[in-house]
């Protein structure tokens, strides 16, 4: 790879982290955290990591919400061939009148790596998403504003890496509906389909990725009652929201570069195909970024 053509992917990421153009990453609910594209073929895991990242993001019009993110992660590995991966985020939600903040949701993972040869190496994924975040944060707010989905929610995936390609697919489950009094919102089922391609050049990694995420079903929240309001309190009632069962496709570029041994950088964004049109659950972006730190040991 001549100088050129390297200088020409740096101008590339540079653009990508600086223009206008709507940018949005895998806004889901926790599914995209099953598989990674930085795998090593045949390599066990072996080592433990720390990881720190920030996000940043907006909802765009007519919400017009800015959504950011201080996350923590940490894996180690247990028994041979397993890892155990968690993360917690600190969450902030802001508008022109409105602004909130609080620990998020919990996320559990646990994998194990077989690797049938040098070139073939195959993840699967177990794990939880624990509604650790407040979802009444705020002066009676919807689940938008809130810090977490407020769910208990199944998450599991399989990747597969060969050369320098990597595939995932992932489905989440979630369990129960949220306790926020006014939406008190259910979402449906994922499923998420990954297919990355990367390439290395004088250090840093690069990954380019199709995401799409299909709902497999429609959300639903209380239902809203017109009128005067009854002197007994009623048990509540839901009905599904209107086309809330969609499709999300991102083109997504990742770009890491190891610092030393031990520690790398990265940063991502993504160019949306497809964008949602509901955002009830909070987890639609027309803008959105991210960087991050890993340091393993």
């Amino acid at each position: 790879m001549t100088r050129i053509k390297f200088k020409l992917l740096v101008l590339i990421i540079f653009f990508f982290a600086n223009s206008n153009f709507v940018f949005a990453q895998c806004s889901d609910g926790g599914i995209c955290g099953v598989g990674d594209h930085d795998v090593k073929l045949n390599e066990p895991s072996k080592l433990s990591s720390i990881s720190a990242g920030f996000s940043y993001g907006t909802s765009g019009n007519p919400d017009k919400i800015n959504f950011s993110a201080i996350t923590l992660g940490y894996s180690f590995p247990l028994f041979k061939d397993y890892e155990v991966s968690v993360s917690l985020p600190f969450n902030f939600q802001s508008s022109e009148s409105v602004s909130t903040n609080g620990i998020g949701d919990f996320v559990f993972l646990i994998s194990r790596k077989l690797n049938p040869n040098p070139d073939l190496t195959f993840s699967f994924a177990l794990g939880v998403k624990l509604p650790t975040g407040d979802v009444n944060t705020g002066d009676f707010l919807p689940q938008i504003y809130q810090n977490g989905l407020g769910s208990y929610d199944i998450l599991s995936g399989i990747s597969a890496y060969y050369s320098n390609f990597d595939f995932t697919l992932g489905f989440q489950l979630p369990l129960t509906r949220s306790e926020n009094r006014i939406t008190r919102l259910k979402r449906a089922p994922d499923i998420m389909l990954r297919a990355g391609h990367s390439i290395t050049l004088n250090d840093f990694k690069f990954n380019l990725a199709l995401i799409g995420i299909q709902n497999l079903g429609l959300a639903s929240q209380k239902e809203i009652k017109f009128g005067p309001q009854p002197a007994i309190v009623l048990p509540d009632t839901f009905e599904d929201i209107p086309n809330s069962r969609q499709t999300q496709l991102n083109v997504q570029l990742s770009v890491s570069k190891p610092l030393s041994s031990s520690l790398s950088f990265s940063i991502s964004a993504a160019v949306p195909l497809l964008k949602r049109d509901v955002n009830v659950d909070g987890l639609k972006r027309a803008f959105s970024i991210s960087t991050g730190l890993n340091y393993r040991y």
